[in-house]
C-alpha cells in the first residue's frame, strides 16, 4: 500500500508506515466502532483503557496498535506515533494525547512586526492619498484643500449647509491661489445661497467676476439669478447690462430687453438740421414715443455757439416727464431720454443735433476795385432771394461792420472821401445768420486832410515836455495845487484855475504836465480849434471818411489800427463829445476830447495815457 503521509510504498501487511512511522491501520483485534460508541464488555479492554479517554480523536485512534502488539507499543510507543511535517525528526515525539509547545515570544514578536508595517503603511495612505485625505478630513484632522473640499461637497450633498461652508471657507484659506480656485468658489456661493446668507454670496461673486475672471459669465449668471430672486428688479436691469459689457454673452441681453421698457424712439434724426426759411421756420419740433406707451423722462442740453457739454443728471429722477413737443432752435443741442415703466427703467436714448439757419449771401458793390481820379459815389447790392429779411450793414471809416456799432445801409448811395478807402459789408437775415464780409478797396485820388497826430500843439505847453513851473509863468498862479492819486504815476499833481485844471506827473527832469481841460474861449486848441465851434467845424479841420452815423446816434469819423482813430457819441440830445486818439511810439495815446452841447463846443481837453 501507499502510506498517505509521506507516499512511501510499504506492504499490505504492514501497519506502520516504515518510512515515517504513520499508523495506517488499526489491528483487526481491536474494533474502531466499539471505541467511538464506548461498547465494552463485563471486563475492560486495554484498547478501551487506554483510547476511550476525552480527548483522543479519530486519527489518534487510527494510530492504536492491534492488540497483539500491545506489548510492543508499552516498550516502545514512538514506533506508532506520527512523525512532524510527516516525515521522520530523528527524535521521537510524544503521545498525542500530549499538547505540543507553542511559542508564544515569536508569535508576539511577529505580529507586533506586522502591526507596526500596518501602522505604518496606515500612514503613509492617510498622508498621501487623496483618500486618505478625505478620511483625515472626516475625522477631523489636518488634511489639505482638495480634501476638504471634497469634504465640504459631501456635507452640502448630505444638507448640511453651516458644515459644509466651514469646510470650503478653511479650503479656500489654505490654498487661495489655486488654478481651479474659480469653480471652487462658486462651490462655496452655492453653498452661502442653501444656507441663506445672501449677503456672503453676493459678495463672493462680485469678487469672481471683479478679481477672477472678468469674462467668464458663471459668476454673473449666479448673481443674476440671486438678485432675481430677491425681486431686486432695478438692480437686476443694471446688472445684466455690465454682464453683456463684461463677458459678450448675448443671453444676458436678451434676459434684460425680457424685463426692461423699450428705449423711446424720436421723431426727428439725429444729426445737423437746417431751418425752412421759405416757412419762416425757426424751431425744429421733436417728439418722443414710447411703442408701450410708458412715461418718458428726458433732459435737454442747449448752447447756441458750440455743442454742450455732457451733464451728469440722472434720468429719471432728475429729468423731465415729456408732455409736449420740445423745440430746438438753431445751435447745438444734446437730448437724452429713458422710459418708466414701475420701478424698471429703459435703455437711455441719447442724441445730438445741430440747428442751423439758412445763411445769406454776401453783399456786393457797386464799383469794381481799383484807382479812381475822382470822387465816387457807391450802392450795395443784395442779391439773394431773402434780401426782404436781411439786413445789411456796412463801413467806410477801415473797421469790420458789427450789428451793434456800424450804420446800416438804408440803399441811398455812398460817397467816398479822397484816399485809401475800404467798403466793407455784411448781411444778417431773421436768423440773425452772418454772410461772408464784403470788401473792396478803392484808392480816390482827390485831397484829404491827416489824421490826428503828434504834431499837432495845445497852445502854449507840449505835453511830456512842459514843466510845472514853464505853464505857471504862461497861465498863472493855480487857485489850488495839491497831490493827487492817478495810475500813469506814482507821484501827480494837480492844479486847479478858475478855466479848468492842468495835472503833472513826476519824471527825471521834474514835473511834467500829461494832461489838461479848459473851458476858457481864448484857448486855442489843435488846428486853430477853439471854444464855441460847432461839430462840422471841429471835423472839417481832421481827415473824416464821411460815415453815416449808426442806429445809437454815434459815427465813426475814421479808424486806423496803427494811426489811431476819430468817434462822435451822442450823449443826448443835447451833448456830445468828439474823441481823436492817435498812438504814441511807446505804446501809449493821447486823447483830444470836444465836448459840445446844442452842436456846440463848451470843453476842450487833452490827456496822455
Amino acid at each position: 500500500m501507499i502510506c498517505p503521509q509521506c507516499g512511501h510504498l510499504v506492504e499490505d501487511s504492514s501497519n506502520v508506515c516504515t518510512e515515517c512511522g504513520t499508523l495506517l491501520r488499526i489491528p483487526d483485534k481491536v474494533k474502531k466502532d466499539d471505541i467511538r460508541q464506548g461498547r465494552t464488555g463485563s471486563k475492560s479492554t486495554y484498547a478501551e483503557r487506554t483510547y476511550n479517554r476525552p480527548g483522543f480523536s479519530e486519527e489518534i485512534i487510527e494510530s492504536i496498535p492491534a492488540e497483539d502488539d500491545r506489548a510492543d507499543y508499552r516498550t516502545n510507543p514512538w514506533k506508532y506515533a506520527p512523525k512532524e511535517g510527516g516525515r521522520r525528526s530523528g527524535r521521537r515525539t510524544v503521545p498525542s494525547s500530549h499538547r505540543l509547545m507553542i511559542n508564544w515570544a515569536m508569535i508576539a514578536t511577529v505580529l507586533l512586526v506586522l502591526a507596526l508595517f500596518g501602522a505604518a503603511g496606515g500612514y503613509v495612505y492617510l498622508k498621501t492619498t487623496d483618500a486618505g485625505q478625505l478620511i483625515l478630513a472626516r475625522l477631523g484632522r489636518e488634511a489639505n484643500a482638495e480634501a476638504l473640499w471634497a469634504l465640504g461637497t459631501e456635507y452640502l450633498d448630505q444638507g448640511y449647509i453651516d458644515r459644509a461652508i466651514t469646510s470650503y471657507e478653511t479650503a479656500f484659506a489654505q490654498e487661495p491661489e489655486r488654478e481651479d480656485i474659480y469653480n471652487k468658489l462658486l462651490l462655496l456661493g452655492e453653498a452661502y445661497e442653501a444656507g441663506g446668507y445672501y449677503k456672503k454670496a453676493e459678495d463672493l461673486y462680485i469678487s469672481l467676476y471683479t478679481d477672477h475672471d472678468p469674462a467668464n459669465p458663471a459668476a454673473y449668471r449666479l448673481l443674476a439669478n440671486l438678485l432675481n430672486t430677491q425681486g431686486r428688479t432695478m438692480e437686476l436691469a443694471d446688472f445684466l447690462k455690465l454682464a453683456y459689457d463684461k463677458t459678450g454673452d448675448t443671453s444676458f441681453s436678451r434676459q434684460r430687453a425680457e424685463m426692461i421698457p423699450t428705449t423711446p424712439t424720436i421723431s426727428l434724426d439725429a444729426g445737423k438740421h437746417q431751418l425752412d426759411q421759405s416757412k419762416d421756420e425757426h424751431f425744429k419740433t421733436v417728439e418722443l414715443m414710447s411703442s408701450e406707451g410708458y412715461d418718458i423722462y428726458y433732459v435737454l442740453r442747449s448752447d447756441e455757439n458750440s455743442p454742450p457739454k455732457i451733464d451728469d443728471l440722472m434720468l429719471p429722477e432728475e429729468g423731465i416727464k415729456y408732455t409736449q413737443p420740445i423745440l430746438l432752435g438753431k445751435g447745438f443741442h444734446a437730448l437724452r431720454a429713458v422710459a418708466l415703466s414701475s420701478d424698471l427703467v429703459s435703455d437711455e436714448m441719447s442724441v445730438n443735433y445741430t440747428i442751423t439757419s439758412p445763411v445769406p449771401l454776401a453783399p456786393r458793390l457797386s464799383l469794381a476795385p481799383g484807382t479812381y481820379e475822382t470822387k465816387q459815389r457807391v450802392w450795395i447790392r443784395y442779391l439773394g432771394d431773402d434780401a426782404d429779411t436781411v439786413t445789411i450793414y456796412y463801413t467806410i471809416d477801415g473797421q469790420s461792420p458789427k450789428r451793434d456799432s456800424s450804420p446800416i445801409y438804408t440803399g441811398d448811395p455812398i460817397t467816398l472821401p479822397g484816399g485809401r478807402v475800404h467798403v466793407k459789408a455784411i448781411a444778417i437775415n431773421s436768423y440773425d445768420m452772418i454772410s461772408n464780409e464784403m470788401d473792396v478797396e478803392l484808392k480816390i485820388n482827390i485831397p484829404f486832410k491827416h489824421y490826428f497826430n503828434s504834431s499837432d500843439s495845445y497852445g502854449n505847453f507840449t505835453l511830456l515836455t512842459t514843466s510845472r513851473d514853464a505853464f505857471v509863468r504862461s497861465y498863472g498862479t493855480p487857485v489850488t495845487e495839491e497831490e493827487i492819486v492817478d495810475p500813469i504815476a506814482p507821484r501827480c499833481l494837480e492844479l486847479t484855475y478858475p478855466w479848468g485844471y492842468a495835472r503833472f506827473m513826476a519824471s527825471a527832469s521834474g514835473y511834467v504836465i500829461y494832461a489838461f481841460e479848459t473851458t476858457s474861449s481864448s484857448y486855442t486848441g489843435p488846428r486853430s480849434t477853439k471854444i464855441g465851434m460847432s461839430e462840422q467845424d471841429i471835423t472839417d479841420k481832421f481827415r473824416d471818411m464821411g460815415q453815416a452815423p449808426n442806429q445809437n446816434g454815434d459815427r465813426s469819423i475814421y479808424w486806423d489800427e496803427a494811426a489811431g482813430s476819430a468817434k462822435i457819441y451822442k450823449v443826448d440830445d443835447e451833448n456830445s463829445r468828439i474823441e481823436y486818439i492817435y498812438n504814441t511810439d511807446d505804446n501809449a495815446s493821447v486823447v483830444l476830447t470836444y465836448y459840445l452841447k446844442n452842436n456846440s463846443v463848451v470843453r476842450v481837453s487833452v490827456r496822455y495815457k
